[in-house]
């Protein structure tokens, strides 16, 4: 009897990783942790501009959006975040559509810039947003928005407004996922016939719902900071000598990249008989 050769999308297509993912799968664990990775490096990265002749440290990590080099690794950083989240589907279809939502949150966080060039420095090299007129007795350049300095650093008229949205999208759904997604317990975090959870998963959800306090916090701050400055001109002494946007920010950010990085089931690949401890007491 004459056997049918396999082909090699068979062969591709059946065999397995250790992780237990075929081969032309994406690894989801990979992709987790260089978003974590990503959102966690950013702002170290960013701070470094502090050694860099001609830069400053911006008031925050959306206001590197105008720094030379600089610029270019916070819109790259966010673009791979939002598109990581699009790409994302939850436990839930609530939780998936909320991440869409979240993607489109860091697509806008990068495209529409904060107000301001976030530098304190009379003189620092930046780009910024001009009308340029090239004759031949030089170049003149002109706000691109009205007709003052901060012109140079506004995309639009509602530019920041946009910014603020966006980014607050964003952080509500980084809090949301770490405070409520990742610390459900599904009927893998159960070790044992009497309803106990692993105590990985136990010690993991500790850790989330403190990133997620975090981020509510860094989120809390600057919106204080904000009103206050609204509502008397000054807002949180000091806050803008030592940089509280940026590193409101950092917490944030730092908070996601943590909770991303250990996101995977505590049971996963565990025995029972090792992993937790009820089941010996039995």
């Amino acid at each position: 009897m004459k056997r049918t050769p396999k082909t090699s999308h068979d062969v591709f297509s059946r065999s397995q990783a250790s992780n237990g993912a075929t081969d032309h799968e994406i690894d989801k664990g990979i992709l987790n942790r260089s978003v974590g990775l990503v959102a966690l490096g950013l702002p170290p990265v960013l701070a470094t501009s502090l050694f860099v002749e001609n830069s400053c440290m911006r008031d925050s990590v959306s206001h590197f959006y105008y720094a030379v080099f600089y610029g270019d690794l916070f819109v790259g950083a966010m673009f791979f975040i939002g598109t990581f989240l699009i790409a994302f589907n939850g436990p839930t279809r609530r939780d998936t559509v909320l991440a869409k939502f979240a993607g489109v949150g860091a697509f806008g966080t990068a495209l529409f810039p904060a107000k301001g060039g976030g530098c304190a420095h009379p003189e620092f090299a930046s780009r910024v947003f001009a009308r340029v007129n090239d004759t031949e007795y030089g170049i003149d350049m002109a706000p691109l928005v009205g007709a003052t300095e901060l012109g140079f650093f506004q995309l639009l008229g509602a530019s920041h407004l946009l910014h603020s949205v966006f980014a607050i999208l964003l952080s509500g759904f980084l809090a949301y996922y770490s405070l409520v997604v990742f610390t459900r317990v599904s009927r893998k975090d159960i070790c044992s016939s009497t309803g106990e959870i692993y105590p990985a998963k136990l010690h993991q959800n500790r850790i989330y719902r403190i990133a997620g306090g975090a981020i509510v916090f860094a989120i809390c701050a600057m919106a204080g900071h904000v009103l206050a400055k609204d509502l008397t001109g000054a807002g949180i002494p000091h806050w803008d000598d030592y940089n509280g946007s940026f590193i409101a920010e950092t917490i944030a950010m730092s908070a996601f990249g943590v909770s991303w990085i250990i996101n995977k089931r505590a049971c996963a690949g565990a025995s029972p008989a090792s992993a937790c401890p009820f089941d010996a007491m039995a």
